[in-house]
């Protein structure tokens, strides 16, 4: 089985504000790549990363969505993007046998490129 992962516990240093809550033609940037992840159809399981900073951004995705994504959370993602890996390595891999990862502030990846990795 493979594991979806959407990487959403970064803080947006570079960019000011919390982007992933930014509207992108009327839903949150975050909810692009769950969308897609979901339609792909690849992953038995699906998750998303998120952190102390990140958790609360989850309200605004699609209740629909959410009933099929399983939440992991980075307590420490201020190490870097490495810290969501193990932490979502270290729930997942007793569950499926690869990991496919999306960043969360990819709006326009494709469920059929989520398919072609």
């Amino acid at each position: 089985m493979i594991a979806g992962v959407v990487l959403a516990a970064g803080y947006s240093r570079r960019a000011g504000f919390n982007k992933l809550e930014a509207s992108l033609c009327g839903k949150p940037l975050l909810e692009w790549p769950l969308s897609a992840l979901i339609a792909s159809e690849v992953a038995g399981v699906k998750a998303v990363v998120v952190g102390p900073r990140t958790l609360d951004t989850l309200r605004l995705v699609s209740d629909d969505l959410l009933g099929e994504i399983i939440i992991i959370y980075n307590p420490r993602p201020w190490e870097g993007l490495s810290s969501s890996l193990r932490a979502s390595t270290r729930i997942l891999s007793g569950l499926a046998k690869a990991l496919v990862f999306l960043h969360g502030d990819m709006p326009f990846v494709s469920p059929t490129t989520i398919r072609s990795v």
